[in-house]
């Protein structure tokens, strides 16, 4: 009898210590405004991913503004997923105007982080964009990086996903990425001063984040696009094209400041993007950038700025 009691007690003892364990990092998760994401960054800058976890599988997901949908992932990781509802398609289009009809599908759970998304709709992501629809130039480089993608399972995480939550911190310049639960009380906790930031008012243009910079050639709507490793412009735009690849705009002016120089690659945009250019990460990789989609504001860093973070 006095065994059962003792061992009666050694449990009630071990099930308290495991309930105030999980309370404590459940608090301590929970009390947190700005919570810091697993990003991964590849080619000096190129690109930034988060690292996802889906049923158990670890998948790499590029963090791209440039697209208006949830989450696209490939045939390869949807087919290993047991929780999966096909709910419809999808149509898209590329930035070489190619079109595409895709499969959505409804997951249950997908947690990146301390980050946790719940009945997530994603859409497969076609080979044929991989290999040739995502990227300007078809050099032997981008087919080489086109390829490893497509062996390392890489998906992507559109602005339907980020405007889910209304606040966000991109600060590629140092390689973090954190969802803010509050604006004002998360940039107090990072300890941004954003006295150093520009503020700029966003237009929503097909979900996606438009902002207005005044360019060498006059003042241009640009697409905020994380998943362009490259900026772009309308070769309209541009007098004197013969031959040019790509231009300088010294003057890159947003809200009040200039930014530039900014060299710009020479693209035909299709129409239905509504843009006159895109605005990539070889723009942004140097900066800190706080998006506020609930204001239509975003706070541009600058440039090369070691901000401090915890």
């Amino acid at each position: 009898m006095k065994k059962n009691k003792n061992r009666l007690l050694i449990f009630i003892l071990l099930l308290t210590t495991i309930l105030l364990v999980y309370f404590y990092f459940s608090k301590k998760t929970s009390d947190r405004v700005a919570v810091q994401l697993p990003l991964l960054n590849q080619g000096e800058g190129s690109y930034f991913y988060l690292k996802a976890d889906i049923e158990g599988m670890e998948i790499p997901l590029l963090v791209d503004t440039g697209s208006n949908m949830g989450i696209s992932l490939q045939t390869g990781v949807l087919d290993n997923i047991e929780n999966l509802k096909e709910i419809g398609t999808r149509q898209y289009t590329d930035i070489k105007g190619n079109r595409y009809s895709s499969p959505k599908y409804l997951i249950d759970y997908i947690e990146i982080g301390d980050l946790e998304l719940r009945d997530v709709v994603a859409h497969v992501k076609d080979p044929y964009f991989i290999l040739h629809g995502s990227r300007i130039y078809d050099t032997d480089q981008a087919k080489k990086a086109a390829q490893l993608e497509i062996t390392n399972k890489v998906g992507a995480i559109g602005t339907k996903i980020l405007r889910a939550h209304d606040y966000w911190c991109l600060d590629f310049a140092n390689n973090k990425m954190y969802c803010l639960r509050d604006f004002n009380d998360s940039v107090r906790e990072l300890d941004f001063d954003t006295s150093e930031f520009i503020e700029v008012n966003f237009e929503n243009v097909n979900s996606l984040i438009s902002i207005s910079i005044e360019t060498d050639y006059g003042t241009h709507a640009f697409i905020l696009d994380t998943g362009s490793c490259v900026s772009i412009i309308q070769p309209n735009l541009i007098p004197d094209l013969y031959r040019k690849k790509a231009v300088k705009s010294y003057d890159f002016i947003i809200g009040s400041s200039n930014l530039g120089p900014q060299i710009l690659k020479i693209y035909d945009i299709p129409p239905e993007l509504c843009c006159d250019g895109v605005l990539g990460v070889d723009f942004l990789k140097t900066r800190a950038l706080l998006i506020n989609f609930k204001d239509k504001k975003i706070y541009i860093g600058p440039s090369k700025k070691e901000l401090k973070n915890h």
